[in-house]
């Protein structure tokens, strides 16, 4: 019995499989099925795994332990403590790594000394390099079947028919003096002709409209765009949004392509509760390594630890809570020196994000609590609502990875806490993420990454698709003079300057926004037709010390939301 993995047959309706075996941290616990990797597991509990998808019926699903076996979970130095955790720890490993070593070996092909022949055990063998030299075994590829042979001769004389066919229909039309001209395919296919820049309206991203699928309502015919991914130019040339409309590919015949936006894909958005971010180089925090992030690098919100949460051990005293109020009472807590406003305090199964600290042992959280706890263990950090997360690179020396944290070292001068065990380099990265009232990340592009990038939420054009009011600051207001806004749900600590969205209800209404303490007008706007909810605009802005900016309407009925924000605060 393998004392490390265990395989599971599928069944098209379990997803969740039992853990039969002890392990040190989720992180050494793999999922493969049909051989491919799962890198969207999750953990139910200490006992079970959870899959991305059900897995199909009759594939193989492995549960497999990988301890690492290139350096040690604990370091001891001269002079310290030899604690029973940190002995144990040492213990466990070398003992898993053993075991995986041994289950390892017992699943290779082995030498029956009997005959002395190696010895397959009735299997296929696959993986096999080509033979080379005369005594080299030939793989089946190398040995010709004559039906192969004579599909192939049958193909090489379809191909070179075609090839002639092709030649003789292509009819490029003459380069000369058509410089800087996009060369495309004629609407009617009888070949291509050329279309000069200045016929284009405007030079768009098609991949980063809105959101990530590109379903933007408007008229684009004329504009034209590149695509990061596939390298290729496009231009629009039927009516209709952004995702059905018809988009011709072609290249330029040009040295330069100016003012091009060169989006770059990392990080991404993935789904509510996880992104990915792409290869990334850069130096610890306090300049001590280089830390080096793999290709799409999954960060989860659900997670605690390398690329989830930050989250501290059990703190000292307990904490009551009482269902239908927001106040935490702690008995020998401390609370002034564990937390700060804007940190996450979590029972076993409550989490709230703090909005002020009276004293010691009481502080006050953003919504109330659902039920009664009494004397419970509490923890800093968690996954709460309506809480902005910043990102940080991380490294032990071995494997790289990301955290979350309310903690913003370089915006707001904080002290990054409860890293994972056995990590001190890191690194904050030029963006953050926010939770909404539903705990799922607010969906959001990254512009310019990571050269002061603009993070852009993935919004609607219309105020139905605001009903949420996750990131809507003035709603209706009807002041006529300028009035204090609060505009730190959607501008994190990282940022001076954001870009708020205007959606006026009203015909005719107008609306200045400007920085607090600032005596000018600031920028104004407003609806430029009659009738309801005919009207909407993007306001740049800078917000002062506090996150706050100041705003004055003409009419009722103009709500303010937050469209992104840029990070002026960098490395």
């Amino acid at each position: 019995m393998a004392l490390s993995f265990v395989q599971y047959t599928g069944d098209g309706a379990t997803d969740t499989f039992n853990i039969p075996f002890p392990y040190i941290s989720p992180t050494h616990i793999e999922v493969r099925i049909d051989g491919v990797l799962d890198e969207g597991i999750t953990f139910p509990t200490g006992f079970t795994v959870k899959t991305t998808a059900v897995p199909p019926p009759d594939v193989i699903v492995e549960v497999r332990r990988i301890t690492p076996n290139s350096s040690l979970l604990v370091d001891f130095n001269d002079g310290s403590l030899l604690s029973e955790n940190d002995l144990n720890l040492l213990a466990l490993q070398t003992l898993y790594v053993m075991q995986e070593t041994l289950d390892a070996g017992q699943g290779k092909m082995g030498l029956n000394t009997a005959i002395n022949h190696w010895d397959a055990d009735g299997k296929r063998i696959t993986n096999v390099a080509e033979g080379t030299e005369a005594n080299d075994v030939l793989i089946r590829n190398q040995v010709p079947q004559l039906s192969d042979i004579q599909q192939a001769a049958q193909n090489a004389v379809a191909a070179k028919d075609a090839a002639e066919t092709a030649a003789a229909s292509i009819n490029l039309p003459e380069l000369n003096g058509k410089a800087d001209q996009f060369l495309r395919v004629k609407n009617d296919e009888t070949g291509y002709d050329h279309l000069p820049l200045t016929d284009f309206a405007v030079e768009i991203t098609k991949s980063h409209f809105g959101d990530p699928n590109g379903n933007v309502p408007g008229d684009f015919v004329g504009q034209l765009c590149f695509d990061s991914e596939s390298r290729l130019m496009f231009v629009c040339i039927t009516a209709g949004d952004a995702g059905t409309a018809v988009w011709e590919a072609g290249v330029f015949i040009a040295n330069n392509l100016p003012h091009l936006s060169f989006i770059s894909h990392a990080p991404k958005y993935l789904d509510s509760v996880s992104f990915s971010i792409q290869d990334l180089f850069a130096r610890s925090g306090n300049d001590v390594t280089n830390i080096k992030i793999n290709w799409n690098q999954t960060v989860n919100i659900t997670w605690t630890g390398l690329n989830g949460r930050a989250q501290s051990a059990a703190l000292p005293g307990t904490i009551s809570v009482t269902g239908g109020s927001n106040t935490v009472t702690g008995s020998g807590t401390s609370f002034t020196t564990d937390f700060q406003v804007g940190d996450v305090i979590s029972t076993d199964w409550q989490r709230r994000r703090i909005t002020a600290i009276t004293n010691n042992t009481s502080l006050t959280v953003e919504s109330n609590f659902v039920a009664n706890q009494s004397g419970v263990e509490y923890f800093r950090g968690g996954e709460a609502p309506n809480t902005w997360y910043y990102v940080y690179a991380i490294t032990n020396f071995v494997t790289p990875g990301y955290i979350l944290s309310t903690r913003d070292v370089l915006g707001a001068g904080d002290t990054l806490v409860d890293l994972p065990e056995h990590y001190t380099q890191f690194r904050q990265l030029p963006f953050a993420i926010r939770s909404d009232s539903s705990i799922n990340i607010v969906p959001f592009i990254v512009e310019n990454w990571p050269h002061r990038p603009f993070i852009r939420w993935n919004l609607g054009y219309n105020s139905t698709d605001q009903a949420s009011g996750e990131v809507r600051i003035v709603d209706a207001g009807t002041q006529t003079s300028f009035t204090d806004a609060d505009a730190s749900k959607v501008c994190p600590t990282i940022s001076d300057d954001i870009v708020l969205w205007a959606y006026f209800g009203a015909a005719d209404a107008l609306v200045s926004v400007r920085e607090k303490g600032v005596s000018l007008e600031g920028f104004q706007t407003g609806a430029p037709f009659s009738g309801s909810r005919q009207g909407m605009d993007l306001i740049p802005v800078r917000v002062d010390g506090n996150r706050q900016v100041q705003y004055k309407v003409s009419a009722s009925n103009v709500s303010l939301y937050g469209y992104g924000f840029r990070v002026t605060k960098v490395v």
